[in-house]
């Protein structure tokens, strides 16, 4: 049971990773964010953008797991060490991802922090 959750923690950390790096490497740099220039990514490359718009949410949505589970362990009694181990991996990668591209990156956690927090549930669950 415990090495099905570090898996699916690990897989989940590559997604929110891997999602944004690709949103970030395959977008144009920022100059050429205007009307005529995004019509233009639209009508030559759709299949680019496309791509770069799905990794963007699979990157961002991944990462609002991770603040949910932030979350939980700041209002939980018990508290879970593999829990920190992603937390701290989690905060890393998003360091990296501020590194390679911070108004990416920023839209990106903001966006996580905002989902994250709508979705959170600290209810109590019984079993």
């Amino acid at each position: 049971m415990y090495s099905y959750y570090v898996y699916g923690k690990t897989l989940l950390l590559i997604a929110a990773y891997g999602g944004t790096v690709v949103a970030i490497n395959i977008l144009p740099p920022l100059p050429e964010w205007t009307l005529s220039g995004i019509i233009a990514e639209f009508i030559f490359s759709p299949f680019k953008l496309l791509t770069a718009c799905l990794g963007f949410m699979i990157g961002f949505l991944a990462y609002s797991l991770f603040i949910q589970d932030a979350l939980r362990f700041v209002y939980s009694i018990k508290r879970n060490k593999t829990v920190v181990l992603f937390l701290v991996l989690a905060c890393s990668s998003w360091f990296d991802l501020f590194l390679k591209s911070w108004l990416i990156a920023l839209v990106a956690l903001s966006l996580a922090f905002v989902y994250g927090i709508m979705d959170v549930d600290l209810r109590k669950r019984d079993k």
